[in-house]
């Protein structure tokens, strides 16, 4: 088991730079990230086939997951419902504003 140097993780703000510069164990973490990274990174295009029981995994997974699909259909629609109401009141009460005041800017007129 290996130890950790903590004075670099519980100690906050720019310390933590100068004490990694300094610190021979935090050095050699770097060092075995940057090298994980490294061989992280020349792998990055290969290709791992995936076992046949994966595939029949996610598609069981993807069937549960469609019967929510119904429920969702309907709320939106009920929100579409209701967003169109919302609208159509808000129009008809415009007209009949707009109506109003043409009809008595006519009547003060014909006056």
């Amino acid at each position: 088991m290996t130890r950790r140097c903590t004075a670099a993780t519980t100690v906050p703000g720019p310390w933590r730079t100068s004490h990694r510069n300094r610190c021979l164990r935090c050095q050699a973490a770097a060092a075995r990230t940057r090298g994980l990274e490294r061989e992280l990174r020349s792998l990055r295009h290969e290709l791992v086939p995936a076992p046949p029981e994966v595939a029949s995994a996610v598609m069981a997974n993807l069937r549960s997951q469609d019967s929510l699909m119904p429920r969702r259909i309907l709320q939106l629609r009920r929100l579409a419902r209701q967003a169109t109401a919302g609208i159509v009141t808000a129009a008809t009460g415009v007209a009949v504003t707009v109506g109003l005041l043409k009809r008595r800017k006519r009547v003060l007129i014909s006056s």
